[in-house]
């Protein structure tokens, strides 16, 4: 079961492998078909496995294998052609081998079988193993198997020490025979002539004794065969242990004889007394093979019987050969030991009746015959036939049925065909449909015995064809046939034409905008879309950039609604569908950066403004920097505030630099006066004012008029040195600078200066605060007059104190 499931995978392992080097269409036949044939064989004759799936004989270890494989196609050989062979070993490891065939149309490969190593189990070389031959012909790929065993061709199996009833006996005495019982097999499929060499030593290891059997002929198919011998122990042997060692050769060793298997050996111990003499008798037949498989009554055939005297000692006997129990024939023989000898019988066929009959060959049992198993040897069936009557070929097609005249394209045609068998024999042939000369398909009718009639259907797709009208018919040729005319059959016609268009509704949406313009199949479109069209593939192309004209936003292209990225889809519209196409408004990144010195507004970061903004950024240094440059984009820019218009991703970076500051003596004064109270920068200075400052801009503000606190004039400012009249005059101080204010005095009148005003207030509180201050002591004082003085003396008392005076 293991083995041919191997086989099977190995066919179909190797088919696989010719198919994928050669074209898509190649079609699979076994060699008897479509006119291609391959016979994979090898040397070894008579079985060397030619015929379909044939087996061949076997190998041996060492022995080269040759592979042979015959392609023809209708009979003439293939020159050129590319043979793969595919070896199979029984464990399981394969190898591929190729070869061209030549101008006999024979593809040759060869390879060694290997000999077991000795610490690896013997199963990985030996067992079946397997070929399979593949070719191309005419896209068709047709193969071959064959299958060979792999052991040692002969092995020992066994050895026995025995005396003559073949009891196994441990001990033999000097002077005496011991008894050998050599037991073998052969896997071979024809008789081997082997050489079997035997020696006994000592527990010297001296050899005592040495023979050897020539010619001796071995059964195949794994037949067991038992051989019988016997030697002599001189009556120098040493007292001991001894050693009896067997071998198998292919020819005796003065010849080259080279071993089939390892030798085998077993052990006895050698005695001084208890010697024996012993003597086997055993007679067998090795092999009977008729002439002929298959003959017809009245013609006679030859059986072939070989007989081998497998003892010791010379025997005579009668041999017979049988069909079933039936005599064909005996012959008296007398063989040596070891000898064999080849009968041929002669059977006439004319008396027996047509059947299948057994092929035996036999010998009687020989007196204290050893192994009478192997008296009878059994060849296998051979048919006798009935004489051969009169042989009729003829295949007729009696009707064809189609299941419709009228289809659409694409629909299913059934077509019936009927065939009968009117001819006497049982016939294999191939049957085929066609439309117009077109084949549809061509099945293969394995066996349609006399007056069957059997009905092969046939569908015939319509899709690949045009509209219009077609002829159906079949064919089914058969070589030898009588009447060839009833083998095609035309039906009538059958008109194929374009199905009605199926129509579905497509819907297109956009999200979150609409009113998107895009393609359908070449043709302009807006969202939302909804149409009814005919079932077929369109192609949709949306915009990836998309500006809504409402708002003025920008978009561009996300997904599909089942997540498909690519604006442009392509579809079969086979059903109602709705598509909607996703879109994200468009957001560009401002990152600005600046650097060591400043800062700027908004802060450095990462910005997201849609497309469309206008974005203003200021530069602020710090102390002891100024503003450099601006780089958008790796472009310097010196604008300060920039603006930028977000339509694309910006990298704003402002640069700073440190200031080198220089100073100049800055002196303003006023005429003709002075103390006149001045702005610089809005801070508050009095003239005459005189500074040393840094070098930038300055803006000095002196007051319209000014009144002289000593004098009390009144002054009005009248011009600069450089006679310009604006109170605010702007200075770039880039070098040491006086400036002057001139004022000229305005018309006489009274003069309240502006601190009156600011003191008038707390001098009317003080002034009321006093008042009545001065009042309430004048009270006071009034009071204490009366407690005072005169009056005070006349009464003689204190009137403040309310003492009376002593």
């Amino acid at each position: 079961m293991r083995a041919k499931l191997a086989k099977i995978l190995m066919v179909i392992i190797a088919v696989v492998l010719l198919v994928s080097l050669a074209p898509t269409n190649v079609q699979i036949a076994f060699s008897s078909e479509n006119g291609g044939k391959i016979d994979v064989f090898t040397q070894k004759e008579p079985y060397s496995g030619k015929g379909l799936n044939m087996p061949s004989d076997a190998f041996g270890p060492e022995e080269t294998v040759i592979l042979y494989a015959l392609v023809t196609f209708n009979e003439i050989p293939m020159q050129n052609a590319l043979v793969v062979f595919y070896i199979n070993a029984s464990s399981g490891s394969s190898f591929v081998l190729t070869g061209r065939a030549d101008i006999n149309g024979i593809a040759t490969v060869n390879f060694t079988i290997p000999t077991p190593p000795i610490d690896v189990d013997e199963s990985e070389i030996f067992g079946t193993w397997n070929v399979l031959a593949n070719v191309l012909i005419e896209n068709t790929v047709f193969f071959d198997t064959l299958t060979f065993k792999v052991n040692w061709l002969v092995k020992l199996l066994s050895i026995r020490a025995i005396d003559e009833s073949l009891i196994r006996r441990t001990s033999f005495g000097i002077g005496g025979d011991v008894g050998f019982e050599i037991t073998l097999r052969s896997i071979a499929m024809t008789v081997k002539s082997i050489t079997i060499a035997i020696v006994i030593q000592d527990e010297l290891n001296v050899p005592v004794n040495y023979t050897e059997i020539h010619d001796f002929q071995v059964s195949p198919n794994e037949k067991v065969v038992i051989v019988y011998s016997k030697l002599y122990l001189p009556k120098w042997s040493h007292i001991g242990n001894a050693t009896v060692y067997v071998s198998v050769l292919t020819a005796p060793v003065a010849e080259g004889g080279v071993p089939y298997c390892p030798d085998i050996y077993t052990w006895f111990f050698i005695t001084i007394t208890g010697s024996l003499k012993v003597s086997f008798h055993d007679a067998a037949v090795v092999n009977c093979t008729p002439s002929a498989k298959s003959v017809e009554a009245g013609q006679s055939f030859e059986v072939s019987a070989t007989v081998q005297n497998e003892g010791t000692e010379i025997e005579s006997f009668n041999v017979g050969a049988y069909y079933d129990e039936v005599l064909i024939g005996t012959s008296p023989l007398v063989l040596a030991p070891y000898s064999h000898v080849t009968l041929d019988f002669t059977l006439n066929t004319s008396l027996i009746n047509p059947g299948n009959y057994t092929i035996k060959a036999a010998i009687p049992l020989l007196n204290n015959e050893a192994d009478t198993a192997d008296n009878i040897f059994v060849d296998g069936i051979i048919e006798i036939k009935s004489e051969t009557p009169i042989i009729i070929h003829d295949i007729a097609i009696s009707n064809i049925t189609i299941s419709s005249s009228n289809l659409y394209v694409g629909d299913l045609l059934l077509i019936n065909v009927s065939i009968i068998n009117k001819g006497t024999e049982t016939e294999q042939f191939n049957v085929s449909a066609y439309y117009n000369s077109s084949i549809v398909e061509t099945v293969h009718i394995e066996a349609l015995a006399p007056t069957v009639q059997t009905t092969i259907s046939f569908v015939w797709d319509t899709s690949f064809v045009d509209e219009g009208f077609y002829q159906i018919s079949a064919i089914a040729p058969l070589s030898d046939d009588v009447n060839i005319s009833d083998n095609i059959c035309t039906d009538g016609v059958v008109e194929i034409r374009l199905p009605p268009p199926h129509t579905h509704e497509l819907d297109i949406l956009s999200n979150p905008i609409s009113d998107v313009t895009f393609i359908i199949n070449g043709v302009d479109a807006r969202t939302p879309y909804s149409a009814i069209l005919t079932e077929g593939v369109y192609t949709i192309v949306f915009p990836y950039e998309w500006v809504d004209s409402t708002t003025g936003k920008h978009y561009v292209f996300s997904q599909w609604e089942d997540f498909f990225t690519d604006p442009t889809r392509t579809f079969s519209l086979v059903s109602d569908m709705n598509l909607i196409a996703y879109y994200e408004e468009t957001m560009y990144t401002l990152e600005i950066s600046s650097s060591q010195g400043g800062t700027t507004g908004p802060s450095p970061g990462n910005y997201t403004y849609p497309y469309g903004i206008s974005v203003t950024i200021w530069a602020f240094p710090h102390a002891a920097y100024e503003f450099d440059h601006w780089t958008l984009n790796g472009i310097n820019r010196t604008e300060n505030p920039i603006t930028i218009f977000m339509d694309k991703d910006y990298a704003l970076s402002a640069r700073f630099e440190a200031v080198l500051f220089l100073t100049y003596r800055l002196s303003i004064t006023s005429d003709p006066i002075l103390s006149v109270e001045f702005k610089i920068n809005g801070m508050n200075y009095t003239t005459p004012y005189s500074a040393t400052l840094h070098e930038e801009n300055y803006a000095i503000t002196m007051p319209s008029s000014f009144r002289d606190f000593a004098t009390g004039k009144l002054y009005a400012f009248d011009h600069w040195e450089d006679s310009s009249t604006n109170l605010e005059r702007i200075v770039i101080l880039n070098q040491n600078m006086s400036l002057v204010a001139y004022y000229e005095e305005a018309f006489a009148g009274w003069f309240i200066p502006e601190w009156f005003y600011l003191l008038l207030p707390p001098f009317l509180v003080l002034a009321i605060l006093l008042i009545a201050l001065l009042y309430r002591r004048r009270r006071r004082k009034e009071e204490e007059s009366f407690y005072s003085g005169w009056t005070a003396w006349y009464y003689c008392r204190d009137m403040r104190n309310k003492l009376s005076r002593v």
